[in-house]
């Protein structure tokens, strides 16, 4: 499994430094930053989004909305996000400082809809003092047809590595189904008499949108480690009414290295 920690670390310098070049780039605050709404189609709800200036300037904020996830079925009928997101109000207003907005919004699944949609709101926001860049925000909106949902998915890969002297567990999960799953569960590892040594939370990340694939990884202690042998990792994850259990074996070397039997 390939390391992803070396992209994230420089991912976050970058915006640790752009933060203190550029003081409003935290000025707006978002929430909730996820909202999932489940309708039969032809169905409508209202919602909304509360936006905060945390800043001592007062913001100038410009809404928008866009696609971020289209199911190929719905692409096809060109549901794209303005056929079933509208969002209520001025598009554009100014935030004093410390001052809060809330964003009426409706969602109306179209009667065609398959599987879910999932767009973007998002909030451009620039301060009164000219800045050298315009930060903006975006919080996440699933819609999910009833009815049409397919909710599948498999465990393609689970692995258990050792990075820079510490053991890491991970499984990568891959929605074969028209909806995107977010699975959680635990990772636990057997040694060769199939007695459980260690069991290790496997919390909420990010989507597996349909057809993709994501990787989740396991919270293992900094210190833990495993005595040379043989041992089988088990990883039982769920996501509401579907349920994804694997297993490998691995061997621990005299060296303390892992070598899983499936590469």
């Amino acid at each position: 499994m390939k390391e992803p920690y070396l992209k994230t670390r420089r991912v976050v310098l970058s915006v640790v430094w752009l933060a203190a070049a550029c003081p409003s780039l935290w000025a707006l605050s978002v929430s909730p930053g996820r909202t999932e709404v489940r309708l039969a189609p032809g169905a409508s709800q209202r919602g909304a989004l509360t936006t905060t200036n945390d800043s001592p300037d007062r913001q100038h904020v410009t809404l928008s909305t866009k696609d971020w996830f289209v199911l190929e079925a719905n692409r096809a009928k060109k549901l794209t996000v303005n056929t079933w997101l509208k969002l209520h109000g001025a598009k554009e207003f100014d935030l004093n400082p410390g001052e809060s907005r809330e964003v009426q919004f409706t969602v109306k699944c179209p009667k065609d809809a398959r599987g879910e949609l999932v767009g973007m709101v998002s909030f451009m926001h620039t301060p009164d003092q000219p800045s050298m860049m315009t930060p903006m925000i975006s919080v996440s909106v699933y819609l999910e047809a009833a009815g049409t949902e397919q909710r599948a998915g498999e465990i393609e890969r689970l692995a258990v590595r050792k990075w820079n002297n510490q053991i890491q567990a991970a499984v990568g999960v891959k929605s074969t189904g028209n909806v995107h799953l977010r699975p959680t569960g635990t990772i636990a590892l057997e040694d060769s008499t199939r007695k459980e040594v260690a069991r290790f939370p496997v919390k909420e990340g990010g989507p597996a949108y349909p057809g993709q694939g994501k990787g989740y990884f396991a919270k293992v202690p900094a210190d833990f480690q495993l005595t040379p042998g043989r041992y089988t990792a088990r990883a039982d994850l769920s996501y509401r009414e579907l349920s994804l259990k694997a297993e490998d074996g691995f061997n621990v070397t005299k060296d303390g290295q892992i070598e899983m039997d499936s590469k």
